[in-house]
């Protein structure tokens, strides 16, 4: 935190907002390098087919999963045939971005080996 007086003023904001806050640091982003570099290469991914229509890529990816449970950013690829490749990933990036579909993207590079796999979701009662 710094100073006492820092760590105090973080406290007092935290319950001002009705939260609980966490001071990152440097060495704090420095363990989640994979992380971070990986979703610059996604979101990059996505906004190079951003405005196109990634629907029929979507529902082929959904599809796959659905059929396969686990598959690679490679089976999608070479499985999309008619798709444009950019789609496919694009259209990945967004079902990720949706937490539709998860990844291993947390601790491996983003890759043709990344593996996707579907959301579990807790609905609750």
């Amino acid at each position: 935190y710094g100073s006492r007086a820092c760590a105090a003023n973080i406290a007092e904001l935290g319950i001002g907002c009705g939260a609980s806050l966490r001071v990152l640091s440097a060495t704090d982003f420095g363990r989640q390098a994979v992380r971070i570099r990986n979703w610059q290469a996604v979101i990059s991914a996505f906004h190079r087919c951003r405005g196109a229509d990634m629907r029929a890529a979507s529902i082929a990816i959904e599809s796959s999963i659905t059929r396969r449970a686990k598959v690679t950013l490679g089976d999608l690829l070479g499985a999309q045939g008619s798709i444009h490749p950019a789609l496919v990933l694009g259209a990945a990036t967004h079902l990720l971005r949706n937490r539709i579909i998860e990844s291993d993207l947390d601790a491996n590079p983003w890759s043709l080996h990344t593996r996707l796999w579907r959301a579990v979701r807790d609905f609750g009662d």
